[in-house]
């Protein structure tokens, strides 16, 4: 009989802070947690810690290292569809701004599939895959979606991509 462990998924509703540059908060719940990254893998004052290989971090001591991979995702991923939308533009979130008919730009549609292309190409090979990276690929998916029914929306979703991916170039990222 083969045991296998999987590591649970880290739960969004977890809060980092940073203390000092190797030291972070976590509130969980209503629990605080200090985790300590100075060690490998992090280290944490929880019960759960204490009983997990050495091998393996805590729930915490992910939440951190996943914040400090990218710390601007714990406020994303805490905001609904729409909030996300308004934080990502404004104009296109609760307001009422009418929609305007686009088409498809060629351009846009050929940046957001490099996009994807390069997502798979991480995701097959199994290497890890940047966050911004793959929400970039679900958008491409939600823009190949639609396409065929709806093309303004398609365009307005490669639209977002190739601005978004511009964005990274210039920080340097992608």
């Amino acid at each position: 009989m083969t045991l296998v462990t999987k590591t649970p998924p880290v739960n969004t509703a977890l809060i980092v802070s940073p203390v000092t540059p190797d030291t972070y908060t976590v509130l969980s719940g209503r629990n605080t947690y200090t985790v300590d990254t100075s060690v490998s893998p992090p280290s944490c004052d929880c019960d759960a810690y204490r009983y997990l290989p050495r091998s393996r971090p805590c729930k915490h001591g992910r939440a951190v290292l996943q914040y400090r991979a990218e710390p601007q995702a714990g406020i994303l991923d805490a905001l609904d569809d729409e909030q996300t939308l308004d934080v990502i533009d404004p104009s296109k979130g609760n307001n009422n701004h009418p929609r305007v008919e686009r088409t498809v730009d060629a351009h846009d549609r050929k940046v957001a599939l490099a996009a994807l292309m390069q997502w798979e190409k991480l995701f097959r090979a199994k290497q890890p895959v940047p966050r911004w990276l793959y929400r970039v690929a679900c958008a491409v998916k939600n823009g190949l979606e639609h396409e065929q029914q709806a093309p303004s929306i398609a365009a307005e979703y490669f639209a977002k991509v190739r601005e978004y991916i511009e964005r990274q170039a210039v920080k340097g990222v992608a």
